[in-house]
């Protein structure tokens, strides 16, 4: 009888134990999936967050031209630098050709992008030092840093972004247009391509047409 009772507790105890292995393996499943989910949660907040961004800048080139009853590139005083220039419109006027000083009313955005130095300092989800730009381009696929725009077809501003984790502008570009590109890096309102880093890429955000084709375009 002792022998059958010390058998059978031998084999609960048996029993007990594998249960509680299995238990670890569905906890530690658990805590993967939980982790995968506060991650993707959090990048999906800071690409919410990046996209309203995005679109205060938009409006920002909408106003300004609207201000100056001119072409933003055609407004500033320097033909140098002109995609750097413009970003420092948004927040005074002194790149500004005296003629349009007196119709400047900005700052036209909160300070997410640092005034002068241009640096993009809204969220801590860079991958390097990243500039912001206002490049002049073509509205088409694979934009790039070898600015094309002539007086064949109507040019556009785009917002330019260096630095940016890739996988950040995969989820936002879910929110901009959508998921049924077929190369979403090379279409739409929204692209991105290499920054020579692996994982990092610089972002092209499309916004307002250019009210003047023949002010040249500026590659950096």
């Amino acid at each position: 009888m002792k022998a059958l009772t010390k058998l059978f507790l031998s084999q609960k105890g048996a029993m007990f134990g594998m249960d509680g292995r299995i238990s670890l393996v569905i906890f530690a499943s658990l805590s993967v999936i939980a982790g995968a989910s506060i991650i993707f949660n959090r990048i999906d907040a800071q690409a919410t967050v990046l996209h309203g961004e995005l679109k205060a800048l938009h409006e920002a080139i909408k106003v300004m031209q609207s201000d100056f009853e001119n072409d933003l590139y055609a407004s500033l005083d320097s033909l140098a630098a002109r995609h750097q220039n413009a970003v420092d419109v948004l927040f005074d006027d002194t790149e500004l050709s005296a003629a349009y000083q007196n119709d400047w009313h900005g700052p036209y955005i909160d300070e997410f992008i640092q005034p002068g130095a241009r640096l993009y300092r809204s969220q801590n989800n860079v991958a390097g030092v990243t500039f912001t730009n206002i490049m002049k381009h073509a509205n088409g696929t694979g934009v790039n840093n070898a600015v094309v725009c002539s007086n064949a077809a109507p040019c556009y501003y785009w917002v330019r972004i260096s630095n940016l984790p890739e996988r950040l502008l995969e989820i936002l570009n879910e929110k901009i247009d959508g998921t049924a590109e077929t190369t979403p890096e090379d279409e739409g309102r929204l692209q991105w391509n290499d920054s020579g880093t692996a994982g990092v890429v610089n972002l092209w955000y499309l916004t307002e047409r250019a009210l003047d084709n023949n002010n040249g375009s500026v590659g950096l």
